[in-house]
């Protein structure tokens, strides 16, 4: 597969609208993958979640990826620019938010959607990708595994767009990419 096969969407500029597109990308190209019916919602909102995050907390430019693993499962990330890490997986369970606060519920709701395979990733260029990750069978690998397999992953190669392009940086010796 091709590096760029994995990217679904990227913006230098992101904006609100993008939210919606980058929805209807990861969810077809996780349809593609074999994402079943019943999980496609879920990651739907996990997505629209974390694409909302990275416009109102992060930076551009916003990449966003699904990708399958060796794992048994999908893993889909949004990159961002900006430096500040949400706690992901999240502590909060999403029982105990204020919902009518209004903010707040989102990455707890993640957490228990993706049941706690989900995490964030330093970007080598700076920034973050934050991720989680649906099961394809029955074997779905814990947390660590899977968050040791993103970080390989970001650090192999970069798809923040720069003026436009897509780069793929070299894959570091050690670390292989699923």
């Amino acid at each position: 597969m091709d590096d760029t096969d994995d990217v679904v969407a990227r913006w230098v500029r992101p904006g609100g609208q993008h939210v919606a597109q980058a929805r209807t990308r990861v969810t077809a190209r996780l349809r593609r993958l074999g994402v079943s019916v019943e999980r496609l919602g879920d990651a739907e909102i996990m997505a629209s979640e974390l694409a909302t995050n990275a416009l109102r907390h992060g930076a551009g430019p916003v990449a966003v990826l699904a990708w399958p693993s060796d794992l048994g499962c999908v893993v889909v990330e949004v990159h961002d620019a900006g430096r500040t890490r949400p706690v992901l997986p999240s502590p909060i369970d999403p029982a105990d938010v204020d919902a009518p606060a209004g903010s707040g519920w989102g990455l707890p709701m993640v957490t228990a959607l993706a049941r706690q395979r989900c995490g964030v990733a330093e970007l080598p260029d700076g920034g973050k990708s934050v991720w989680f990750a649906l099961p394809l069978s029955e074997l779905f690998p814990p947390q660590p595994v899977l968050a040791g397999l993103v970080c390989a992953r970001t650090w192999a190669r970069s798809v923040l767009p720069a003026q436009g392009e897509l780069r793929v940086r070299p894959q570091p010796s050690g670390l292989t990419a699923g």
